[in-house]
């Protein structure tokens, strides 16, 4: 078997593998119930975005720069009023959580770009499983992550539910209300 063979056999498997455990559909899972959206700002000359839409320097016509207010106290950037904005991506790290994992989703092209500890340990373009490096550490982080996405999506579900049922509740008490003062019901 030639260098060539083994390197597409190992190619091939490392896919296989990264099917199995259902990868793609974890890391989405994840950056959807705890990430945040990447915003892509556009002005009159279009999107000021690079790479997964990080504005690494943004145009002057829609930002208003200004480093001092009257008090001589620094200010953020703020973005000018007739300017727009999109989501163009998902954002997720777990820092927080004790672990260096971030995600990057790219709805638009469907990209998947996973770094642990600066590697770059798993990537996927349009379903396409480009990059696998399987080792338990960050492969157990995206279990627990994964089980963690599921219950802030039930909690989410459920919470939209009790909403929906106090809506329908207020508008029968308000159709109630009108037929009492207006109909005598």
């Amino acid at each position: 078997m030639s260098i060539q063979e083994k390197i597409d056999r190992l190619i091939e498997d490392r896919k296989a593998q990264a099917a199995k455990k259902d990868l793609t559909r974890k890391i989405k899972s994840i950056v959807r119930a705890l990430g945040f959206e990447i915003i892509c700002g556009a002005g009159e000359g279009g999107a000021f975005e690079g790479g997964f839409g990080y504005a690494h320097e943004a145009p002057q016509d829609d930002w208003a720069w200004e480093l001092e207010d009257d008090n001589n106290q620094k200010s953020l950037p703020v973005m000018a009023l007739e300017s727009s904005s999109r989501s163009i991506g998902l954002y997720f790290d777990s820092l927080s959580r004790g672990v260096n994992l971030q995600i990057h989703y790219d709805e638009a092209d469907e990209n998947i770009k996973v770094m642990h500890d600066g590697i770059k340990v798993y990537a996927a373009h349009n379903g396409i499983v480009e990059t696998y490096i399987p080792t338990d550490k960050w492969e157990n982080h995206i279990d627990s992550l994964f089980i963690a996405a599921g219950k802030r999506v039930k909690i989410k579900n459920q919470s939209a539910e009790d909403d929906k049922v106090m809506k329908k509740q207020k508008m029968i008490g308000k159709v109630l209300d009108y037929l009492r003062t207006n109909w005598g019901v």
